[in-house]
């Protein structure tokens, strides 16, 4: 988040408009007139966005009264800002002990804990604030939003519609609304949301990003490249915006562009708060590359995603692909854990099991090669049965014939791979698991927006306005 590091100035419909009392203290009635008259000064610094000042006040009434609600909760909301989210939840949690009632409090902390990397204490947080106060759109548009960050699309379309429902014009809610019904699949609507989020703020850069996002889902790549376009015009720093145009431009195949594009975010990603994960982003640079002839900086776009994170199985199946990745004990025990580890998304262990498969295979050890690509296979039919799909055939050959009309000779001309033999050879079709193309494209990810007291990028963020 680029300007001053701090929480946003808060809105006045806010928790900040009535500064709730902590039950009675055992303090003389001088001096709690005193502590009243400091919270309101500090208050009205903290409005405008004097937060040392107001910050520098609230531990001077917590000297006096250590459990004063008003000052922990407020203190905690600074905290989180400057991005403390672990002091935030020791500041609130307090106040939250303290005065147990305050809808306002509960949000905020619910913030701190996602903003710490605890969902699920988080979503607890949310639901307590909208049980204290059940027209409390803001903290029914954030646990939508959290809930669309964790996947659970239709309880997160519950919430995004309760908060429409008391605040209409909640542009933060039209925006997870539109993010929920993405994840359901319900393009059109998910269109209309997003384009009545942008009626009421148009020069938000997340939204258009996020329709953006929705239209290469539907595979409309030139108004998807306007959408990122504008989100660029807005704020020519916000990353997901240019990682969702590099995955467009690859779509459009122009693939100098998009590897541009890609190492744009990466030139970006170190100083932003929401961003696109990184291996990722190497990930995507380096199937760029490689597609562009460039494999010495594919492979070591390839090695830096590993890095990122090694537990990352496409690259490691990219790697495999350039064969880059020898058969020898280490690389093949890790390959070996990473497709069984129960805790990393399918796609990720099926990735590792078929880069698992290509090693052998590359080394002549074939039928251990077999055992691995069944595994692979395996791992990912599974997961697709569970959520009810089976393998088509004839959707296997759509893909396929798709794949050849799109790799036509203009393409690869346009690509610089239609000449002399490729000095990283490597095999596109060796690991395709059932029902999947192996020339997959990323899909950008959902990004939400909690309501904050000004406009700007999203993320959760202390401010939690009702109307």
């Amino acid at each position: 988040m680029r300007g001053e590091r701090g929480a946003a100035p808060p809105s006045p419909r806010g928790p900040f408009s009535r500064l709730y009392r902590s039950e009675p203290l055992s303090l003389g009635k001088d001096r709690q007139t005193s502590i009243a008259t400091e919270l309101s000064t500090a208050f009205e610094h903290h409005r405008v966005g004097r937060l040392e000042r107001a910050a520098a006040i609230y531990r001077k009434i917590l000297n006096k009264a250590p459990d004063n609600p008003d000052a922990l909760h407020l203190l905690g909301v600074i905290a989180l800002g400057d991005r403390r989210p672990e002091r935030a939840i020791q500041l609130i949690g307090r106040a939250v002990a303290v005065s147990p009632r305050s809808a306002e409090a509960y949000s905020n902390l619910a913030n701190a804990q996602y903003a710490a990397g605890r969902p699920a204490e988080a979503c607890a947080s949310y639901r307590r604030a909208t049980d204290l106060n059940p027209k409390f759109a803001a903290a029914h548009n954030n646990l939508g939003r959290l809930l669309c960050d964790e996947g659970d699309f239709a309880a997160a379309l519950e919430s995004c519609e309760r908060a429409l429902e008391i605040a209409p014009d909640l542009p933060e809610a039209q925006n997870n609304l539109g993010n929920a019904l993405r994840g359901l699949g319900r393009w059109e609507a998910s269109e209309a949301a997003f384009r009545r989020a942008l009626q009421l703020q148009p020069d938000n850069a997340m939204l258009h990003a996020n329709l953006g996002n929705l239209l290469g889902d539907l595979k409309r790549f030139e108004e998807a490249q306007a959408s990122y376009r504008r989100a660029i015009e807005i704020d020519a720093e916000l990353a997901v915006a240019h990682y969702g145009l590099a995955g467009c431009l690859r779509s459009l195949g122009d693939l100098v562009a998009a590897a541009e594009s890609y190492q744009k975010v990466l030139s970006l990603t170190p100083n932003q708060t929401l961003t696109p994960n990184q291996a990722f982003v190497w990930n995507d640079l380096g199937r760029t590359l490689r597609s562009l002839g460039r494999f010495e900086e594919a492979v070591a776009a390839f090695r830096q995603s590993q890095a990122v994170n090694p537990e990352f199985g496409e690259a490691y199946r990219n790697l495999a692909s350039c064969q880059q990745l020898a058969a020898d004990d280490h690389n093949l025990a890790r390959l070996s854990a990473l497709a069984e580890r129960q805790d990393l998304p399918i796609e990720e262990r099926s990735a590792a099991g078929f880069a698992m498969g290509k090693v052998l295979d590359d080394a002549d050890r074939f039928e251990e090669a077999f055992l691995a690509y069944e595994r692979a296979n395996r791992i990912y039919r599974d997961s697709r049965a569970a959520v009810g799909e089976r393998f088509d055939a004839a959707e296997l050959h759509r893909e396929i014939d798709e794949t050849i009309a799109t790799f036509d000779s203009p393409f690869l001309r346009r690509s610089s791979i239609g000449g002399a033999p490729p000095s990283c050879p490597y095999s596109s079709l060796a690991c395709l698991a059932p029902g999947r193309a192996s020339w997959s494209r990323s899909r950008p990810a959902i990004h939400g927006c909690s309501v904050r007291g000004n406009s700007g990028k999203s993320g959760i963020l202390p401010n939690n306005s009702t109307p």
